[in-house]
């Protein structure tokens, strides 16, 4: 039914105008007529993107911002770009080469205003936005290719390219993405002994926001630093800014090596991070994570903080860089915390 409803709106709008010749198109418009122009197409496509929402919500059987889809990442922006390139030649909004400008343009605050509705964090617009970039460009590139070949189907060539996120939508349900497990890693080297050292990776009380190293994922992105860590029957209570809090539910702790499984008894981290970052969901799951003490020479350790998790969306590879980033960036602050505590104990 959306579907239709996209392919009547767009059929009653191009059936009212008739497509112009690029080259013939006026460049004379004023600036107010202009503004006007491109902002009702701005709205045609914002409501294009929303109106793809209840699709997922029918073929998930809720709004799940956990879904990575490629028909949201991809299909969507293409949609965006094709028939957004359809729109400008139609208002004569701009011409020539600025339509591949104009397009990427509105698409990317149809992105930033459609996530605002739905309250997405910066941390999933900026996931998206390279896919989007590419899908929007793509659309508009294809779009034009198939006006210049058929100039005078335009009812065709916008009702084709909207038909192509569902297509791909219905595609998803029957695929299954594979399962990749990852090992972030990050070290650091300790002017200070093991024995200082010891301690700290049990716990560590009262941790300032000075405190740690300036990270893109904590000082940018807005993922909170660490409050606190304390061990209560061999489990850490993790608590971080903004009431976040997690356990790591201890394993092993020889001295030298500490081990633990992470669990999550609440939606604090997605819910205070980003809902997409949710870390025991299907799609991502935060499993173990550990601590390594290596005595160096000159009274000196190097401490290594190791994250394994496992990712099970269509873009693996693309999600593990974001991973890497991320959890590298948690894994440095907490380092130089302990590196700063240790070291200033001696």
């Amino acid at each position: 039914m959306a579907g239709r409803a996209h392919g009547f709106i767009l059929s009653e709008i191009v059936g009212g105008v008739s497509v112009i010749d690029e080259q013939k198109q006026d460049s004379a418009l004023p600036t107010s007529t202009r503004l006007i122009r491109a902002s009702a197409v701005f709205a045609m496509l914002l409501g294009l993107a929303l109106a793809f929402v209840p699709w997922i919500i029918a073929a998930s059987g809720e709004y799940n911002p956990m879904l990575v889809s490629l028909s949201l990442l991809l299909g969507l922006p293409f949609c965006i770009g094709a028939v957004g390139r359809l729109l400008f030649k139609i208002f004569g909004v701009t011409t020539g080469a600025d339509f591949g400008w104009a397009s990427l343009s509105v698409a990317m605050v149809v992105l930033f205003a459609g996530a605002s509705i739905l309250r997405e964090a910066i941390i999933c617009i900026l996931m998206a936005a390279p896919f989007w970039a590419f899908g929007v460009w793509l659309g508009t590139y294809t779009m034009g290719v198939s006006l210049r070949r058929f100039p005078d189907r335009p009812r065709a060539n916008g009702a084709v390219f909207l038909m192509l996120p569902y297509v791909m939508l219905g595609a998803e349900l029957h695929l299954q993405p594979s399962a990749q497990t990852y090992v972030i890693s990050r070290s650091v080297t300790v002017n200070a002994s093991a024995d200082a050292v010891r301690p700290l990776l049990s716990e560590m009380r009262n941790i300032s926001v000075d405190e740690g190293r300036w990270n893109i994922s904590q000082n940018l992105l807005g993922v909170p630093r660490p409050v606190s860590a304390v061990v209560i029957d061999q489990v850490r209570l993790a608590r971080w800014q903004n009431d976040v809090s997690f356990e790591e539910r201890i394993e092993l702790n020889t001295g030298s090596e500490m081990r633990w499984r992470f669990a999550f008894p609440n939606d604090s981290v997605s819910r205070y991070t980003d809902r997409h970052i949710s870390p025991d969901s299907e799609h991502l799951r935060v499993e173990t994570g550990g601590y390594h003490l290596e005595p160096l020479t000159g009274n000196r350790v190097r401490l290594t903080l190791e994250t394994t998790y496992t990712a099970k969306t269509p873009v693996n590879f693309y999600a593990s860089l974001w991973g890497e980033l991320i959890l590298g960036d948690i894994q440095s602050n907490v380092l130089h915390i302990i590196k700063q505590r240790a070291e200033a104990s001696r």
